[in-house]
C-alpha cells in the first residue's frame, strides 16, 4: 500500500509517495544525501546524467536518484522542470509505471518513495528504488569478461517480454540493464519509460537505441565481429517464442 502526502514548506509545496509497508513516515531527508552522508548512511554515488547514490536505510539497501535534464538545454535548466501538474511530473509517472511493472512480475526495481518539489510553474524532483542485490550493469560486466553466450540470449528474452507488453524504456543502453548474482537481467532508470499499446516501429527503435550503446562501450581490446556475435545472441532470445 502506498501513501500520497501534500506538505507546505518555505519554497512552496511538497509531494511525496511512498511504500507503507517499507516506510510507516517520511520527510525530506529521506531525499537528503547530505543528511545521509553525517547520518553514515551513504554507501556510494553511482556516476552517471542523474545524481544517484547508494544509501542504507533500516538495514536495507537503496537508490536515491535526483532527477536532471539531458542534452542541450540541461545547462541552463539543469534539474527544473515545467509544472502541467502532480501526475505528469517525472518522478510521478516514473514510480507509478514501477508500481505497475511489479505487479506484472517483471524484473525492475521496487518503487520506494518519491518527492517532487513545486515552486510556482516549476518543480524538481527525487525517486528511490529498492536496490537489486549482487548486480553489476552490463557496461561493467564487459570490462571484466564475464558476460558469455546464454547471458546475450536471456537479456534478449528479457527485452522481448517488456516489448511484447508494450513497454518502451526510454534510455535503453548498457547502464540500465544488470544482471545479478543468480545471471538473472533487470531493467533499471524508467525515466519517461512508456507502456502503450505494442508498436513494431518503436521496438525496433529501442532495439537500435541499445546496439549504438553496446558500440559505445564495448572493451576497446574487442572487435566488431565479437559485438556482432553478441548481438546475434541477445537478437536470437529476442526472437524466441
Amino acid at each position: 500500500m502506498h501513501q500520497k502526502i501534500c506538505r507546505h514548506s518555505w519554497f512552496g509545496r511538497e509531494y511525496f509517495v511512498f511504500d507503507k509497508a517499507l516506510l510507516p513516515s517520511l520527510d525530506s531527508s529521506f531525499f537528503s544525501p547530505d543528511f545521509m552522508l553525517h547520518q553514515g548512511m551513504l554507501l556510494d554515488q553511482v556516476q552517471g546524467r542523474g545524481h544517484a547514490y547508494a544509501f542504507v536505510w533500516d538495514q536495507k539497501q537503496f537508490f536515491l536518484r535526483h532527477y536532471h535534464r539531458g542534452g542541450a538545454i540541461a545547462p541552463v535548466m539543469r534539474d527544473v522542470y515545467v509544472w502541467t501538474g502532480l501526475k505528469q511530473t517525472r518522478a510521478w509517472r516514473e514510480f507509478t509505471l514501477l508500481q505497475k511493472m511489479q505487479a506484472q512480475g517483471l524484473p525492475v526495481p521496487r518503487p520506494i518513495a518519491a518527492r517532487v518539489q513545486r515552486t510556482g510553474v516549476f518543480y524538481r524532483a527525487d525517486i528511490v528504488t529498492e536496490r537489486i542485490q549482487k548486480a553489476a550493469p552490463l557496461s561493467t560486466l564487459l570490462t571484466q569478461d564475464f558476460m558469455h553466450q546464454d547471458l546475450w540470449i536471456e537479456i534478449g528474452k528479457c527485452l522481448r517480454r517488456f516489448h511484447t507488453l508494450g513497454i518502451i524504456h526510454a534510455d535503453l543502453n548498457a547502464h540500465n540493464i544488470l544482471l545479478d548474482a543468480h545471471e538473472s537481467v533487470w531493467l533499471i532508470d524508467f525515466d519517461r519509460g512508456v507502456w502503450a499499446t505494442p508498436s513494431p516501429n518503436r521496438q525496433q527503435s529501442n532495439l537500435k537505441r541499445l546496439r549504438r550503446s553496446l558500440d559505445k562501450v564495448w572493451p576497446v581490446s574487442g572487435t566488431s565481429e565479437a559485438v556482432d556475435q553478441a548481438w546475434d545472441f541477445l537478437m536470437y532470445g529476442y526472437n524466441l517464442h
